[in-house]
């Protein structure tokens, strides 16, 4: 049987890595997108339906793709090869 997956849990995880990735806070990026901390935990939470115009927001906050903050691949593993062309550079 295929487990289930929960695309807010996936959308949820991946703000947060892409903030942690930055370097930010939930005030600071909350402070950018010009929304309160709450809002943005929630966003980090899963437990609020995000509508695509604020998903475009979040994702211009963070500096990335809106498909970044959809894909169920492991935001980790998508981050590694990054880091080695970095290095080979």
């Amino acid at each position: 049987m295929i487990e289930q997956v929960n695309i807010k849990q996936i959308v949820a995880a991946n703000i947060r890595f892409k903030r942690k990735q930055l370097g930010l806070t939930q005030a600071n990026a909350a402070n950018q997108m010009k929304v309160t901390q709450q809002t943005w935990q929630q966003y980090e939470s899963g437990n609020q339906d995000l509508r695509i115009e604020t998903l475009q927001e979040i994702a211009k906050t963070l500096n990335v793709d809106v498909l970044d903050l959809i894909s169920a691949t492991d935001p980790k593993a998508r981050a590694e090869p990054q880091a080695k062309k970095k290095k080979a550079a």
